[in-house]
């Protein structure tokens, strides 16, 4: 759909709320998994201590997403005090590179604090440095023979398709009109229509 700048904004604000609400809940859905896999098989644990670190949890991944939003939001407020300088079917390709990009570097770092802690028994710390100062070969060998390589290369890629299409498909039907695209875009649009009057 085309939308006048001040819907155009609200659109992008409104798809954005809605993917972080669901970046959120796979933060959240990581951290059970994560729970369900490493806690001890016969351990107990009192229902108020698991709710409250749970939502201990929660409030730092909130605090995350609030992070990954304040970028795209400041760009939008400027942008729109500017008079839309930058050309609104831009900021629609800069949200899905941005929101694409900031999730597939935050999912790979919770992947490998999977991995470091299914190795080390530990969370992911400077230790992780350490991996290129010791036989790294030989530690990739114990990773090779511990893990099954080709599924998780598998899943990720899969991952990584979705992320994108994802991503893509919540920004796919914020459009700007033409009137609104920017003034660079406006000019472009007004070039082309004077060449198509003069018949060339």
């Amino acid at each position: 759909m085309n939308d006048s700048p001040t819907q155009y904004y609200f659109g992008l604000l409104r798809q954005t709320v809605k993917l972080q609400l669901l970046f959120l809940g796979l933060l959240s859905l990581s951290r059970l998994l994560f729970f369900w896999q490493f806690s001890p098989a016969k351990a107990a644990f009192p229902g108020r201590e698991l709710a409250e670190a749970f939502f201990l949890g929660l409030r730092i991944d909130l605090l995350l997403v609030c992070y990954l939003s304040a970028l795209p939001l400041l760009l939008i407020i400027l942008n729109h005090l500017a008079r839309s300088i930058i050309p609104l079917p831009w900021l629609t390709r800069f949200f899905r590179g941005y929101f694409t990009l900031t999730y597939l570097i935050v999912s790979a770092l919770v992947g490998i604090d999977f991995g470091f802690y299914s190795y080390f028994g530990e969370h992911i710390t400077i230790m992780l440095f350490g991996f290129f100062d010791d036989d790294t070969w030989a530690l990739v060998q114990i990773g090779l023979k511990n893990y099954n390589v080709t599924l998780i290369i598998g899943l990720v890629l899969f991952y990584i398709v979705a992320l994108v299409w994802l991503v893509g498909r919540f920004f796919r039907d914020v459009r700007p009109t033409g009137a609104a695209a920017g003034p660079l875009r406006a000019a472009g649009v007004s070039s082309g229509e004077t060449r198509m009057g003069k018949g060339e």
